[in-house]
């Protein structure tokens, strides 16, 4: 958003963490409001609404998802950046009748990702709330050094943590690991 404020476009944001609300105020003097999408009343105001990391932490993403179509004006774009299925995932939904969640346990406790859709679950979504995919692509980026995953999967550290993160990363730099995110942008219709 401050990015985009500095190019001279009028910006928003809504988030739910009061600790993120406040360093936003705090880093680059925004105001977010604290509103979920799907209750804030700015309906058919935004011609871009941005979603990035965010769908997979939500316990309802198809009311976010709602949520920011009825907020975008008719033809505009909605683009959702959120991990994607990769093998985890896959095992996980062979094991659930349910096609979109899955809950990654860490060894804390803590639930990272909610939800995680695949390419065919994230089409089907898109289309059932009324936008059409302009595009969609599913990608191998990692935001974190290996060794920050691994440690929260319960790999040791030490020397097998340093071989397997090595391996990992020589992997993920040619592109030969999983596709682990995916890019989605959407356009509300003009009809719409």
């Amino acid at each position: 958003m401050a990015q985009a404020r500095t190019a001279a476009y009028d910006v928003s944001g809504n988030e739910l963490s009061d600790a993120a609300i406040r360093l936003a105020h705090e880093r680059f003097n925004l105001e977010l409001s604290p509103l979920p999408l799907e209750h804030d009343p700015r309906a058919g105001t935004y011609d871009v609404i941005t979603m990035w990391g965010v769908l997979e932490h939500l316990l309802d993403p198809l009311s976010a998802l709602k949520g920011a179509f009825r907020l975008l004006r008719s033809g505009g774009l909605l683009y959702v950046y959120t991990p994607t299925w990769c093998l985890y995932g896959r095992y996980r939904a062979y094991l659930s009748s349910d096609c979109t969640c899955v809950a990654a346990p860490r060894p804390t406790g803590h639930v990272a990702h909610l939800q995680l859709f695949s390419a065919q679950t994230m089409r089907k979504t898109m289309r059932l709330i009324g936008f059409e995919i302009v595009r969609m692509e599913e990608v191998c980026e990692y935001n974190l050094p290996v060794a920050a995953y691994l440690e929260s999967l319960g790999v040791s550290s030490g020397r097998q943590l340093g071989f397997a993160s090595a391996i990992l990363n020589q992997m993920i730099d040619r592109r030969l690991f999983f596709r682990n995110n995916m890019r989605v942008f959407c356009l509300k219709p003009a009809s719409a």
